[in-house]
């Protein structure tokens, strides 16, 4: 009788370690706080008058439990500053320097004046492009640029303005082209969004096909569970999670899903691009804008004359004996390069609307389970599918096509416990500077504790019930009265909860690496507020140098739109950005790295963008007429977002005359220019109180 359980055991031994069950408690879904169904919990009851919603009632709850006491409020130019480029990236306009406190009626008209403005888009759309390691280029060991991948950041900028639910924001982003389409302009909008999961970074050069499509599917599950259920699955390609409720055939059955989907993020072929795709084309009727201009008949013609020689000189090399494999090569890839070209425009010279998108293969089929991650090791096939732990026995059965529809509705469905929860922590974290839960990216037990769990179930719920609006659960965070609190420091409270995790006070925040940019244009008068036609990255033609000849064009061209528009390559972090830890579009981010390194100070100090927007600002205040210790106090006032005080003003005054005695040759402006130049380095322009 003892021998059957050691056969048993050795047969267990023989399968492969990845296919064997897990017999320890890692995998038990029912001990993880964020699996748990959301709870419905009344707000604590209070008497006071500190409360202004029921946002106020939770924090002042946990505070009292504390020993804490909440800090006073912040004053009025401050609170103003706050909300204007929490909203919007922006500072407040000069006429709303002077104005008096807010009430409670008027604060809430001013946040849904920046609600309604088109900065929103572009400030929290942003926030969204961080999640979905938005870029124009594939990266890694080969930096093919992406030529039409900015239509997905205008998808997820104007989405953020029109605040379209953001379940069926989920649901488009990951299965756009299976939903269904009022006309061929909502047709476009979803293509668009599956955008999403075709502009990852990709090993073009990978020379085997396998390994390439393997890599892609799982850069689209980390990404997808990442950004929108703050779970690492990607973790289990190789073994069971080591920490969550994710085994590797959870894997595998999504691997199955996106295997089954075909990335079309448009390179054609070149040298050590072996891994190349077409776009969709859409029909004039969508109305979709165009980067490029109409070209003239004769372009045209030349276009046709340039593929037909090199498709002659492709033929020819392909038969001569006296040709090498290199140069037959790059004769092919001359050709590969006219036929790209040509195919942006019709006979007509019109512009084609092309677009980056994600699409059904024609055989989609179950992944096989690899052993240790390795392509080379196949096992058995696993059913496409969703992670067990979250669905159990409501795990939808795929039974056409990949399952990117199915996996979208399990995913956005308010009966998933995550989706909500996720995106609620991350609009709170960006409001105020930390999530409930610190780890935004990771839900995980390697993640952090909810620090208010309460709460964030009572806002996921209300963000569900309100019909999953990300404005109308900005707009509840932003006038509570935990969110209007100064940073005021306080010895006793520091001292019991020196992170501020029950948030006695309001964070002081330094400006995100764009704001910091597009407050320096703002305040020097040289923003352009209008969004640009597509992106630089857009207009180039193809060529075995496109990263190269992208960074010569943004060199001799000043880009003053909103830095939200800038190219983004990955590997090359520009105007400045770097400095001010714009984050790596290779992976997620939910949450950027904050540093106060010297380079930001010597960036501000010396970069001739810098300069060159002092001298605009000093120009700007100078047309306001005065002297220039009144241009000087007006400069002030419109960088710092409130008037100097008694102390500052005479500061201010000392300030300009040792220039003048240290320039004593320069004019007046050039003397202002430094004076505004220095104000765009000081610690108060980068960050908010």
């Amino acid at each position: 009788m003892k021998t059957a359980p050691v056969i048993a055991s050795l047969w267990l031994a023989g399968l492969p370690w990845c296919l064997q069950a897990r017999t320890d408690g890692a995998m038990d879904a029912g001990t993880l706080w964020s699996f748990q169904p959301l709870r419905r919990v009344a707000p604590p009851s209070d008497a006071s008058d500190w409360p202004c919603n029921d946002i106020d009632r939770f924090i002042l709850a946990k505070l009292r439990a504390g020993g804490l006491r909440p800090a006073p409020d912040a004053d009025a130019a401050t609170l103003r500053r706050r909300m204007a480029f929490d909203l919007t990236g922006l500072p407040p306009a000069p006429s709303e320097m002077a104005a008096p406190p807010l009430s409670r009626d008027e604060r809430a008209a001013y946040i849904d004046r920046l609600l309604a403005s088109p900065g929103f888009g572009e400030k929290w759309g942003r926030h969204w492009l961080d999640v979905a390691r938005y870029a124009e280029s594939s990266g890694m060991n080969v930096n093919f640029l992406y030529a039409e991948a900015w239509r997905y950041r205008d998808y997820v900028i104007a989405s953020f303005n029109a605040d379209k639910p953001y379940d069926q924001f989920v649901r488009e982003q990951i299965a756009g082209d299976l939903l269904p389409c009022r006309d061929a302009r909502d047709q476009a909008e979803k293509l668009c969004a599956t955008g999403f999961l075709a502009l990852g970074p990709k090993a073009h050069d990978e020379l085997d096909r396998e390994k390439f499509l393997s890599d892609v599917a799982d850069d689209q599950i980390d990404t997808v569970t990442q950004a929108m259920l703050a779970l690492t699955v990607a973790c289990a390609r190789c073994h069971d999670h080591k920490h969550d409720p994710v085994t590797q055939r959870d894997y595998y059955a999504l691997a199955g899903i996106f295997l089954s989907s075909e990335p079309l993020y448009g390179t054609c072929y070149q040298l050590q691009n072996w891994n190349h795709s077409s776009l969709v084309e859409m029909p004039p009727a969508a109305g979709l804008p165009s980067a490029r201009a109409p070209v003239p008949h004769d372009v045209i013609m030349a276009l046709d004359r340039r593929v037909a020689e090199t498709k002659r000189a492709e033929i020819a090399a392909s038969f001569s004996r006296q040709t090498d494999r290199f140069t037959a090569r790059f004769t092919r890839e001359e050709a590969s390069f006219a036929r790209a070209e040509r195919s942006l425009y019709d006979d007509n010279g019109l512009p084609r609307t092309l677009l980056m998108a994600t699409l059904e293969r024609d055989m989609p089929a179950d992944a096989r389970l690899l052993v240790r991650g390795d392509v080379t090791q196949p096992a058995g096939r696993v059913p496409r599918g969703f992670v067990r732990a979250l669905t159990g026995a409501r795990m939808p059965v795929i039974r056409e096509g990949s399952g990117r529809r199915e996996l979208a509705e399990c995913i956005a469905s308010k009966d998933n416990p995550l989706t909500a929860r996720v995106m609620v922590n991350r609009v709170w974290a960006h409001l105020f500077g930390r999530g409930i839960v610190a780890t935004p990216d990771d839900f995980g037990r390697m993640g952090a504790r909810p620090s208010h769990p309460e709460l964030l179930d009572f806002l996921a719920l209300r963000f569900i019930e309100h019909g999953w609006s990300v404005k109308q659960l900005v707009r509840e965070i932003m006038l509570s009265r935990a969110y209007q609190m100064s940073t005021c420091h306080d010895a006793a409270c520091a001292a019991v909860d020196p992170d501020n995790e029950l948030l006695w006070r309001m964070n002081r925040r330094r400006l995100d690496a764009e704001s910091v940019r597009d407050a320096i244009l703002a305040v020097s008068g040289t923003l352009i507020a209008q969004p640009p036609a597509g992106s630089p990255v857009a207009l180039l033609r193809e060529s075995r140098s496109g990263a190269d000849d992208l960074a010569r064009v943004l060199a001799g061209t000043p880009h003053l739109h909103r830095a939200v528009y800038l190219p983004v390559v990955r590997g090359q972090a520009r105007h400045g950005l770097g400095c001010f830890d714009f984050p790596d579009p290779a992976v997620v981010t939910g949450r950027r790295t904050v540093t106060n390194v010297p380079a930001q100070s010597l960036f501000l100090m010396n970069d001739d963008f810098v300069q060159c927007q002092a001298d605009a600002f000093a120009v700007r205040m100078e047309q306001h007429g005065g002297t220039s210790r009144q241009q000087a106090l007006r400069a002030f006032a419109q960088a710092l977002s409130r008037p100097p005080d008694a102390d500052e003003r005479e500061s201010i005054t000392e300030f300009i005359a040792h220039l003048t005695a240290l320039m004593p040759r320069a004019s007046s402006r050039a003397v202002l220019a430094a004076y505004c130049e220095a104000l765009f380095a000081c610690g108060e322009f980068r960050y908010l109180n």
